[in-house]
């Protein structure tokens, strides 16, 4: 079968609920990973969205809202363990408050070969399909080698050492053309990247201060789909209640969708850890426009809903920011359950 994966997905990507106490807090992921990065927001009132990864290593952080340059914060998560992740005594943990998580599981930390810069520190799970990468800004165009095995398809950038944009493209566009990950701007046109799409073995980085200042720690989160597990691509809205389905390959544990060509539009999450029934209502912003706050459910039709299936996700909506009349959006999902996977159990509708 095409959608058959050996893995289960829940061994490599969780999205995890839990109680803040304002002291250490070990959250122990269902499947016992390690996570190579961990984002983090308050489910219940108003917060940012904090990332962090294993490659700058725990207590540094950076806000999915923000411009800012990355903090080094040691109440924030102060450990990435073997089955999981520790929270300290910050206000990302605080007592009397929910969070939600968002957990990758982490692969090799050795650099791959090749490019032309070198990166100080990596993790790449050929897996699951994500690599996170750090180097010292170069000023100029270069490439990295990733050591995914295929061209990622969704990249994400950021001058972790100054204040610029988050910047993130797909593979359905020219990859010069970035959207600002930290806001609901619309498309820009820079040389974050080089307008050569990511091989099979590397990436090509561009000369702006955004994503390679000289000097300065850069990061790089890069996604290739991996079938049955992660899908990510682009839809044409239809400005109907009844909007287009997307066949992703699997039943969705997270849904991220942004409109590509226009509009203040946030990017939207549902995940099913909130979401337990097919209509999936309850979403979250992960930008800094509009609304920071938590969980927040829409209302079907008009709404930021879709629905969730066993081999996909239906837009419920005429909202032009996820469904407009021939609007361009893009996505990215990954699998709670695959059609079918090594344990020969099928994803079913909820």
């Amino acid at each position: 079968m095409a959608e058959y994966i050996s893995f289960q997905p829940s061994d490599e990507f969780q999205a995890k609920a839990f109680s803040g106490n304002s002291s250490t807090n070990a959250i122990t992921l269902a499947t016992g990973f390690s996570p190579q990065q961990v984002w983090v927001k308050k489910s219940d009132g108003t917060s940012e969205m904090y990332v962090f990864d294993t490659v700058r290593g725990a207590n540094y952080y950076l806000s999915l809202y923000e411009t800012a340059a990355q903090v080094n914060d040691a109440t924030s998560l102060t450990s990435f363990d073997a089955n999981g992740f520790t929270m300290g005594s910050g206000p990302y943990n605080a007592t009397g408050s929910e969070y939600i998580s968002y957990c990758w599981n982490g692969g090799s930390t050795s650099v791959p070969s090749g490019g032309s810069t070198t990166p100080t520190a990596v993790n790449v799970n050929t897996t699951n399909g994500v690599g996170v990468y750090k180097w010292t800004g170069t000023g100029g165009a270069t490439t990295i080698a990733h050591g995914l095995g295929a061209a990622p398809k969704y990249l994400i950038m950021k001058n972790a050492g100054s204040v610029y944009n988050w910047a993130a493209s797909y593979s359905n566009t020219a990859w010069n053309d970035y959207l600002p990950r930290n806001s609901y701007g619309s498309t820009t046109t820079a040389n974050w990247i080089q307008s050569t799409a990511p091989t099979d073995t590397l990436v090509y980085i561009g000369t702006t201060d955004i994503v390679n200042e000289s000097s300065k720690d850069c990061i790089l989160y890069a996604f290739t789909p991996i079938k049955g597990f992660s899908s990510m691509g682009n839809f044409t809205g239809n400005g109907s209640a009844d909007g287009p389905f997307i066949y992703t390959g699997f039943k969705p544990r997270y849904v991220e969708i942004k409109r590509w060509d226009g509009g203040s539009c946030n990017w939207t999450v549902w995940d099913t850890t909130k979401n337990v029934h097919n209509l999936t209502d309850y979403y979250i912003y992960t930008d800094d426009g509009g609304s920071d706050n938590g969980y927040v459910q829409g209302t079907a039709g008009t709404g930021n809903v879709i629905d969730i299936y066993a081999n996909g996700f239906k837009l419920k909506t005429t909202l032009g920011c996820l469904n407009g009349t021939n609007d361009d959006m893009r996505y990215l999902a990954f699998a709670d359950k695959p059609i079918v996977s090594s344990n020969d159990v099928p994803a079913v509708a909820r």
